[in-house]
């Protein structure tokens, strides 16, 4: 009886708060409507209280946005090639990744174009790309960029022993084959472009005062850096492993960085940015 007196009594309150205030509007609906829910149903963890809620860039939609935007801006400055293609979608591909990264908290959006028929995969996309971009700026602060060569592109053959699976004997046996590399910088980068010349542009959109080449001590090696006038496009003619170090300059501070162009069978790649172990 209590309970349906209680009950009856919220009712007329609610009789007479509509009778003052006259017809609630759409949105007072839906306001006490959820507060009805929320105190009927269990607790959810909603997504304002995922890790990344307190940053400017607070959800994977808006972080692939980001990306796009930042990667026509990379595009616009020239340092990558205005026909790289990042179309479609790529919803299952960002990631947050917190301040418990030694590089600190960033978003990565990758765009997987998969493999041409060049490399072995059928129907794959000409491109596949990878970006990190800052939180709280939307700045990338790395990129790395596929580019699967076209047929007329010049090549050359490496003749390679591998070891193959033999389903037969259920051993690797060795296997000869021939790998095609492609000379397709230019897919990511001009292929006049200088080392320099791209430096300065970096600097520009990242907002250096300058730069500095350095020599690469990692990996029990030790390499000078080039001239700035190196080509961009012929840095691994240094060293099949070479990656370039470069120290940018804002405010007496300085950010390690590292550029990296190789190949791979039937691709090329040109990474750039922060996120390894000189940056």
């Amino acid at each position: 009886m209590k309970k349906y007196m209680k009950l009856l009594a919220m009712l007329m309150a609610l009789c007479m708060l509509s009778a003052c205030a006259g017809p609630a509007s759409e949105s007072a609906v839906e306001e006490v409507t959820e507060e009805s829910s929320a105190s009927a149903a269990p607790e959810e963890l909603s997504r304002v209280d995922e890790a990344w809620a307190d940053y400017a860039i607070n959800s994977p939609e808006m972080a692939e946005e980001t990306a796009r935007t930042e990667l026509a801006g990379l595009q616009e400055l020239g340092i990558v090639s205005g026909e790289i293609d990042f179309e479609g979608i790529a919803p299952d591909f960002v990631d947050f990744f917190d301040d418990t990264w030694e590089d600190g908290p960033h978003w990565s959006v990758r765009w997987y174009g998969g493999r041409s028929y060049l490399n072995d995969w059928e129907g794959g996309n000409k491109y596949s790309l990878n970006v990190n971009i800052d939180p709280n700026t939307g700045v990338i602060d790395y990129f790395s960029i596929e580019a699967c060569a076209d047929e007329d592109d010049e090549v050359s053959e490496e003749r390679v022993v591998q070891l193959d699976y033999d389903p037969e004997t259920g051993e690797d046996k060795e296997t000869e084959v021939t790998w095609l590399y492609y000379e397709n910088y230019d897919d990511i980068v001009a292929g006049d472009m200088s080392i320099d010349e791209f430096c300065t542009r970096l600097a520009e959109y990242w907002g250096y005062d300058g730069y500095t080449l350095c020599a690469t001590e990692d990996y029990d090696y030790n390499i000078q850096a080039p001239d700035g006038s190196y080509l961009v496009k012929d840095m691994e003619e240094l060293d099949a492993n070479y990656y370039l170090t470069v120290e940018f300059e804002q405010d007496g501070e300085v950010r390690p960085c590292y550029i990296q162009a190789g190949q791979f069978p039937g691709r090329v790649f040109l990474n750039v940015g922060n996120s390894h172990t000189k940056g």
